[in-house]
């Protein structure tokens, strides 16, 4: 049998609190929606060795979550799903502010284009903003053609 996942990129809504606070029937709207395509499964970005906090975390909310994407979506999805349990996925690979540092000079030097065409993207990325229905900036965001585009940007890296 052939397993389908779906990626759902996602804002992170720590950087913009107040915002996400006053939202959350979007929020609620969004995790409808998402919540059509019958996920047997959620998975969060969460450090995969901390699976057991972060279901402890899972069993005790309720209707109070905290104002991050992972329990304002991943939760709010996997509650209203009957889920169980949600999955922690994340890379455990430790990245140093020194790594972060070399990779933003070899990209300046090395990759002045690439660096041009990340700062378009970056202007036109979509952003959560009061005026905008949160689930239309969550299409933006998961637009083909824009992540075929990140995508190559990170292909050219190999």
């Amino acid at each position: 049998m052939e397993k389908e996942i779906i990626l759902v990129g996602t804002y992170h809504f720590e950087q913009d609190e107040e915002l996400i606070a006053n939202k959350e029937k979007e929020v609620i709207e969004l995790v409808d929606y998402l919540a059509h395509y019958k996920p047997t499964k959620v998975a969060v970005e969460w450090e995969a060795s901390k699976d057991k906090d972060l279901n402890i975390e899972y069993k005790k909310s309720d209707r109070d979550f905290l104002i991050d994407e992972i329990q304002q979506i991943g939760f709010r999805l996997a509650k209203k799903l009957n889920h169980e349990k949600v999955y922690a996925v994340n890379w455990s690979g430790k990245i140093t502010k020194e790594d972060m540092e070399e990779l933003n000079a070899s990209i300046q030097d090395s990759y002045p284009e690439l660096l041009n065409k990340m700062k378009v993207i970056s202007e036109d990325a979509p952003v959560i903003s009061i005026n905008t229905p949160l689930v239309n900036s969550f299409r933006k965001l998961n637009d083909n053609e824009a992540i075929k585009e990140l995508e190559r940007i990170y292909l050219s890296f190999v």
